[in-house]
């Protein structure tokens, strides 16, 4: 029995060993490296003067470039209450003396800021400083190691502008053609969750070229749309990012009305782009006009393809 009990607080302790290392908050890191950088500018090691202008940042690719705002207004608050004035110069028409240039390396293990100063008037480096997560003097919350995450994106207005190739139903029969769509949306949680609204117009051709009843232009559909990130890191940009997307409408036209969902799968690739294929189901759209309205209902396949970009 004695043994046994040994044996299990050996496994245990063993076990508690090779724990998985601690999580730290991307937002704390960052925080951290960039106090050094102002206890730096307090004390005159960088160098800096009554006039510098943040030049330039750099940024990982995994980082979004919206990200540059945030980074420089953390870095001017710092430093302004070091003593040190970040000025705008399309603001006070004032030439610097000092540049400073940022760059922000990161990634789950890791994050590095780098500060350089540069001399306006000789454009020569003065200083290079570089603060590392992972050097023994930064401590976060005393936890060194561990995976850096919640990186915490702001909500933010986003476009996207869809081209569409469709099959679809009919009065008569299905039909195929091109569609062209509007979204916007607001990506909140950490870019893991889209709300807005799509609107677009479609035109299917018949067998006889000429443009199908249900979709004579001109026609809108307009729908309220909710995306869903199926991973867990859908702001890092130099990964493919796969969304579930779920739609509820309308389509509204000069011969037809009528009811619709659609259930879609995107991947967003790079900064701009993404890709997307897309099921649909048309609920009893009917006939304006005639002796005798008509109804069809049906399902509706379609593969697009289209161009991403923020409010700045």
């Amino acid at each position: 029995m004695n043994h046994c009990l040994i044996s299990l607080l050996l496994v245990a302790l063993v076990g508690n060993s090779y724990a998985a290392p601690p999580e730290r908050s991307f937002d704390r890191v960052l925080d951290g490296l960039v106090d050094r950088a102002g206890v730096d500018a307090k004390k005159g090691e960088l160098r800096l003067r009554e006039a510098n202008s943040i030049r330039r940042i750099e940024l990982s690719p995994n980082i979004p470039k919206s990200f540059q705002s945030i980074l420089k207004s953390k870095v001017e608050e710092r430093f302004l209450r070091a003593g040190v004035a970040i000025r705008d110069r399309t603001i006070t028409k004032q030439a610097p003396e000092r540049w400073i240039d940022l760059g922000l390396e990161y990634s789950p293990e890791r994050m590095i800021l780098s500060v350089s100063v540069i001399d306006v008037s000789t454009y020569g480096t003065l200083i290079l400083r570089q603060y590392d997560s992972e050097d023994p003097i930064e401590v976060i919350d005393d936890k060194n190691l561990g995976r850096i995450v919640n990186y915490e994106y702001p909500p933010v207005l986003s476009h996207r502008v869809f081209m569409r190739w469709f099959d679809a139903p009919d009065f008569s029969s299905r039909t195929q053609g091109l569609g062209v769509s509007y979204r916007l949306v607001e990506a909140y949680r950490n870019r893991t969750r889209e709300l807005g609204f799509e609107v677009g117009t479609h035109l299917g051709m018949g067998k006889s070229g000429i443009p199908a009843q249900s979709f004579k232009p001109p026609n809108v559909q307009l729908t309220l749309v909710h995306l869903w990130a199926l991973s867990s890191e859908p702001w890092a940009w130099d990964r493919f990012r796969p969304f579930l997307s779920v739609e509820f409408g309308g389509r509204y036209g000069a011969e037809v009305f009528g009811f619709l969902s659609r259930l879609g799968f995107e991947g967003r690739m790079g900064t701009s782009t993404s890709v997307g294929l897309y099921v649909t189901k048309h609920q009893k759209s009917s006939t304006f006009f005639g002796s005798q309205p008509r109804q069809y209902s049906g399902y509706e396949v379609s593969l697009g393809a289209g161009l991403i970009w923020d409010s700045n």
